[in-house]
């Protein structure tokens, strides 16, 4: 073999170990941490009333939940969970479906783009009486599958009581979630049933008859974490698993 035909080789061969160690680099540095997306109307946001004003209260459901879900992959060093607020005052269901009212994007988009693993949508108190049963079938029923298409695990999250006579009406809504969680396998956090059975005194945790306060929001994070953990580990699990088979 001539000069010129070994130093050739040994670029070729130098220019394949710096591939392969940028590739190991690649999945070393990977983002192997679980995201979750949390949607749905002011009770997702956190809006509590103070004082005659609604500010986003800082023990907001998504926010204790990512502490709780933190807490429990302490000393994980390679992994952790962060839970993305994307709550939205005044919004229905079909909202994030069509990307309408105050929600910026359609779902197709949202989950094309959206680098969440677990979404959860906690919507039902503005729905009441303003969707028929049909809509709400439709519109959780294609949520659940575009999310599922993107990848995603879909959650459904049924509201909490409020203090007023249509609370029955709500019910009518919490029946048609559980029903859509159930038709389309997906996971259901039922805050509705759960609170109103388990929790006698809810009405004085509600700071106007509808929005929890600091309380009862972090009961319903605490639901919520109850709920999804088994999820949790299986999305971690899945990133850690993936990073083991590319790196005996």
């Amino acid at each position: 073999m001539t000069l010129g035909a070994i130093m050739k080789l040994g670029l070729r061969i130098a220019l394949a170990a710096g591939m392969f160690a940028l590739a190991i680099s690649g999945d070393v540095l990977a983002d192997h941490n679980v995201r979750i997306g949390f949607y749905g109307d002011s009770t997702v946001y956190g809006s509590t009333l103070v004082d005659g004003e609604y500010p986003q209260s800082p023990s907001n459901e998504p926010e204790i939940l990512q502490a709780l879900l933190q807490a429990r992959y302490r000393g994980n060093e390679s992994s952790n969970v962060y839970v993305e607020n994307h709550g939205v005052p005044g919004s229905v269901c079909s909202d994030f479906l069509w990307g309408q009212n105050k929600v910026k994007s359609d779902w197709k988009t949202e989950m094309a783009t959206s680098p969440v693993d677990i979404v959860i949508m906690g919507t039902g108190i503005n729905d009441a009486g303003r969707l028929s049963y049909n809509d709400l079938i439709f519109c959780y029923q294609h949520l659940s599958a575009i999310a599922n298409q993107a990848g995603k695990i879909f959650i459904v999250e049924t509201p909490n009581p409020v203090d007023y006579a249509w609370n029955s009406d709500l019910w009518s809504v919490v029946h048609v979630e559980t029903y859509a969680a159930s038709s389309t396998g997906a996971l259901l956090i039922d805050q509705w049933n759960y609170i109103m059975a388990s929790v006698p005194n809810w009405s004085s945790m509600l700071s106007d008859k509808i929005h929890p306060n600091d309380s009862l929001y972090s009961l319903k994070a605490a639901h919520t974490f109850k709920v999804i953990a088994p999820a949790v580990d299986v999305a971690m699990q899945k990133k850690q698993t993936g990073l083991k088979t590319r790196i005996p």
